[in-house]
């Protein structure tokens, strides 16, 4: 999830590029923040977001059911 401030900066393609070319998800926002940052093409005080990890989350999850179940 990002602000409107990023995605002035940084298109879906653009952005889809670093996160398939990204071998882990912890350093990922400050990548995109970092890209975003280099274009500096509209206010850049309004450049945020979040990323979530979709796949650990839901293997995470998994985990709690398959406890709880037992």
């Amino acid at each position: 999830m990002a602000s409107d401030g990023f995605w002035n900066e940084l298109n879906e393609e653009e952005t889809a590029k670093l996160i398939n070319n990204s071998n882990k998800s912890q350093t990922l926002s400050k990548t995109l923040i970092s890209e975003a940052m280099k274009k500096r093409n509209h206010n850049i005080d309004n450049i945020s977001l979040i990323v979530i990890d979709v796949q650990q989350l839901l293997k995470s999850n998994a985990n709690i059911i398959a406890v709880e179940s037992n």
